[in-house]
């Protein structure tokens, strides 16, 4: 039980007494009467004890039994550790959600809608006919998720590296259909992006790939644009490379949204179709030293500091932002995202090819950060788009404003003769107005998503040739994402209520992969 302490740093064993300090405390107090603990005490005790599991996971399972072989081949040794969760509080709002369900106190209520792009829940009851502690509890609860973990390998919760941010509430109560006395708790893991910032990143990888797609979203006529800017007759006939997300300049995109604007989570989610007025006005610009600086987060529920000299801090020699506005008269059928992407395309559109950020293959990374303001019946929106080259953040120093450079796989192999792979950005929905475009509130999240390999000469063979490769699952936004061997056909494979769609291509570069299903059609009357 004492192995844990030995790869325990001094500022983690500081904290670790700490905890266990809070712990006797509430165990005390649990103990003369378990409603008078303090929520939030208990819900930091939970919280602290799952960093714990991060700080040094290879000694909690030694502790356990678990063969240290078996622990390295899993990528779990001596010296792993995982970047500690930060507690966000609408994320422990809709955990504290989830205990209420679970006890069945308001057993009709709906879920709270995900935001974020990648989001995971998990709850416990731990029930007692004589009395448990919290701590006794909480201890249970997130071994247990460890060890399931260790069990099956999907690192889900205590171990996973998907996720920043955690939401904890303990609360306790009595189980409905028993009439014990119970603990519950739950567990709420988000990630940095959010839902509308992927689906925004969807929508451009969209029209980037099929641009004569622009004219589902752009208002304006088309012949008008054209009479405008006569050099888009060239566009439809090009084809770009998706974008792919970069998370230092989503940061950068996020602050940018931020000057005015609030998070998204105030505005209401509609599935219907709006045709709101937007009025777009787009901006470039490049790295320069005279550009102030930005507030430190988009999201006021996080503490991510953006450096006040994140321009001159850049390692690319270029990146280009692109903002623009939108606002609507009616919010309850309005699609807010939809209509800034609208606002944006018309901004671009109107004097492409300068200063594009949608349509130019100068870029492949790119941060998109959307802010949203509600008043009355008016709905405003700021959508900021922040793309770059792809940079290699294993050779960029720290001290030029990227992370501590991490080792190749193999130190005696320089990154450039690597085996380049194309990557893949795939969008899974379904296509409720059957018109083959994807718009937000379509996507599929939590999806399946089979990756085949075909032979490399086929001769009509049959499908039990394929070779699965990968088995991938979308986040919340639809989005799925993915890295192949170029110069081969691959199958992309996803199932929904018996249909499969399918997408069988040939990968060259990087690709943007939408698979999407249909509503089925009502059966034929034969009687008729």
């Amino acid at each position: 039980m004492y192995v844990a302490v030995i790869f325990v740093t001094m500022k983690t064993l500081r904290t670790y007494i700490k905890t266990i300090a809070a712990g006797l405390v509430l165990l005390a107090a649990c103990c003369i009467n378990p409603a008078a603990a303090d929520s939030t005490d208990r819900d930091l005790f939970v919280f602290g004890l799952i960093n714990q599991y991060r700080a040094t996971p290879f000694a909690h399972a030694i502790a356990l039994g678990y063969d240290p072989v078996v622990l390295q081949e899993m990528g779990i040794g001596p010296e792993t550790v995982f970047a500690p969760y930060a507690l966000d509080r609408k994320l422990s709002e809709d955990a504290a959600a989830a205990n209420a369900r679970e006890a069945a106190a308001d057993p009709e209520a709906e879920p709270i809608p995900p935001v974020r792009r990648h989001m995971a829940r998990t709850s416990s009851v731990f029930s007692f006919s004589h009395f448990m502690s919290m701590e006794t509890a909480g201890h249970i609860f997130v071994q247990n998720l460890f060890k399931n973990e260790l069990d099956t390998g999907d690192f889900q919760f205590i171990l996973s590296e998907v996720f920043q941010y955690v939401g904890i509430a303990t609360a306790p109560g009595v189980v409905a259909d028993t009439r014990m006395n119970a603990w519950f708790l739950s567990l709420t893991l988000g990630s940095f992006g959010q839902v509308t910032e992927m689906q925004m990143l969807n929508l451009i990888n969209q029209v980037r790939a099929h641009p004569p797609l622009t004219q589902h979203f752009i208002h304006t006529d088309s012949n008008m644009l054209f009479q405008q800017n006569p050099q888009l007759s060239h566009l439809p006939k090009m084809l770009f490379s998706p974008l792919f997300p970069d998370d230092m300049l989503q940061q950068w995109a996020r602050a940018d949204a931020a000057m005015s604007g609030s998070s998204e989570e105030d505005v209401p989610r509609s599935d219907a179709d709006g045709e709101g007025s937007a009025d777009g006005a787009g901006a470039a610009g490049t790295a320069s030293p005279s550009d102030p600086a930005l507030p430190q987060s988009a999201d006021p529920n996080r503490d991510m500091p953006v450096p006040a000299d994140f321009y001159e801090s850049y390692p690319g020699e270029f990146f280009q932002t692109a903002t623009v506005a939108a606002s609507w008269e009616d919010m309850t059928t309005a699609r807010p995202v939809a209509d800034l992407f609208s606002a944006l395309l018309y901004s671009e559109l109107i004097t492409w090819p300068y200063g594009a950020v949608v349509f130019s293959n100068r870029y492949t990374q790119a941060g998109v950060a959307i802010a949203l303001e509600t008043l009355e019946n008016t709905g405003i929106g700021i959508v900021s788009v922040h793309a770059g080259p792809f940079i290699d953040w294993r050779l960029v120093p720290e001290e030029t404003g990227g992370p501590e450079p991490q080792l190749v796989p193999d130190e005696t192999v320089p990154v450039e003769t690597e085996s380049p792979k194309a990557r893949i950005y795939g969008l899974v929905f379904f296509d409720h107005d059957e018109d083959t475009v994807y718009f937000p509130g379509e996507e599929l999240a939590q999806h399946t998503v089979s990756v085949y390999e075909l032979p490399q000469h086929p001769v009509s063979m049959p499908d039990e040739t394929h070779t699965l490769v990968k088995t991938l699952v979308t986040d919340n936004a639809g989005h799925f994402s993915l890295s192949l061997d170029p110069g081969r056909q691959w199958v992309f494979e996803a199932e929904k209520d018996g249909q499969t769609a399918r997408r069988i291509i040939h990968i060259e570069k990087d690709q943007f992969v939408r698979i999407f299903f249909s509503p089925p059609y009502p059966p034929f009357d034969t009687s008729l």
